[in-house]
């Protein structure tokens, strides 16, 4: 993807379940908030997440964390360029 990312270049490129996993954690995004998104997902989800890091879209803000019991842990984080499609304010 470039830096002229638009909404509706994402919903044109994207397949529709890439996109709606995309709104949510969009959705999810607060600039007040270090934790943007990191519910459990099904395996489903995982694959979807997987596919939008690939394309660079979002990124994990914990890669390579575990929590207190060893497990790995992720925050999901949109990209700039994501964020400013969406009009939301970032660092």
């Amino acid at each position: 993807m470039n830096t002229s990312i638009t909404k509706e270049t994402l919903k044109s490129t994207l397949t529709e379940k890439e996109f709606e996993m995309l709104e949510n954690i969009v959705d999810a995004y607060n600039i007040n908030n270090n934790v943007c998104f990191m519910t459990k997902t099904t395996n489903s989800e995982k694959g979807l997440i997987t596919q939008l890091q690939n394309k660079g879209l979002i990124y994990d803000s914990f890669n390579g964390m575990h929590n207190e019991y060893g497990y790995e842990s992720s925050n999901w984080f949109p990209i700039y360029e994501v964020l400013d499609a969406y009009e939301l304010e970032h660092y």
